[in-house]
């Protein structure tokens, strides 16, 4: 797999939320409008494209990383992002309690992710109690960005006609081996390369074969 990888959203004047006051215990507060806040919190997907939203779109980004990703490195994202939140803080030790695998396996992943351009670890400062007392500790936050962002290109490629043309079966696999194999002689030996052309319908073929075999090497792992 050779992934080179690497949101926002607008509030409009009109959906700026209600501020005229009222009483609440005596003392006068703005009065916040709900359906504003409800906007704005479906408007922070954590998986950022429209498609993932909800549980079906949720359920479709997991079958779509299961396609595109090794079954380790899905299940790590998997148990990451079960922690919750659009950028999950959980060390690599609790990630490896709940994916129930040693945490260098863990760190391992996550590595090769980063490596892959479908994760940015981000260090910060966060908070937590203990014994009564508010501490600083330095929190990773995991950014899947590309993860998305190439989930997202799988789900758009799906619905092209170059998906179509060619499926899953042993014998379009073989078909499309063989146009590889014709490509990879044209760019080798130029009377052979001359002599393709001069069929336009097999040139095509062989293109459109060509195109697919980058993409599955892209997509799939």
């Amino acid at each position: 797999m050779n992934n080179n990888h690497a949101y926002q959203y607008s509030c409009s004047p009109e959906h700026e939320p209600n501020t005229e006051e009222h009483q609440v215990l005596g003392k006068t507060e703005p009065l916040k409008d709900d359906m504003a806040q409800t906007r704005i919190t479906k408007n922070l997907n954590k998986y950022i494209y429209k498609e993932f939203e909800g549980y079906e779109g949720e359920h479709l980004l997991k079958e779509i990383v299961s396609a595109i990703l090794p079954l380790a490195l899905a299940r790590t994202w998997e148990k990451t992002m079960s922690f919750g939140g659009k950028q999950p803080w959980a060390g690599t030790e609790r990630i490896s309690q709940r994916a129930q695998v040693t945490q260098r396996k863990i760190q391992m992943d996550l590595k090769e992710l980063e490596d892959l351009g479908l994760l940015e670890i981000k260090y910060d400062i966060a908070t937590k109690a203990e014994n009564g007392q508010i501490l600083p500790y330095r929190a990773e936050y995991k950014d899947f960005s590309g993860l998305y962002d190439l989930a997202h290109e799988y789900n758009e490629w799906r619905k092209s006609r170059l998906f179509l043309i060619y499926q899953n079966t042993w014998n379009d696999c073989k078909r499309l081996r063989e146009k590889h194999e014709l490509y990879i002689k044209m760019q080798e030996d130029s009377n052979f390369s001359v002599e393709v052309r001069q069929d336009q319908a097999l040139y095509d073929e062989i293109c459109t074969a060509e195109e697919l075999y980058r993409s599955l090497l892209r997509f799939h792992n």
